[in-house]
């Protein structure tokens, strides 16, 4: 590695970026429980919630495959832990 990759891919940036991912992490998840938690209070059966998840997870792939294009242009750049984060 020479110039600007050293920094790029160096501990502390890993570091950064795993801290960024697992706070990301940690809110889908609180959000995911709060709205399940507000759909039962509203009489929404486990069903509807399952499915509604479901087509949710899905829908979201195809919005995730323009910023799959980004990472691609940004590995070679700025270095994996920022495309990382950058996806995330």
């Amino acid at each position: 590695m020479n110039g600007h990759m050293i920094y790029a891919s160096h501990t502390i940036i890993w570091g950064t970026a795993i801290f960024g991912i697992i706070i990301v992490l940690l809110q889908s998840g609180l959000i995911i429980k709060k709205s399940i938690s507000t759909a039962k209070e509203l009489g929404i059966s486990n069903d509807k919630i399952t499915k509604g998840i479901k087509v949710s997870a899905m829908a979201s792939i195809g919005q995730a495959l323009g910023v799959v294009g980004s990472l691609l242009a940004l590995l070679v750049t700025m270095g994996s832990p920022v495309s990382t984060l950058r996806l995330s």
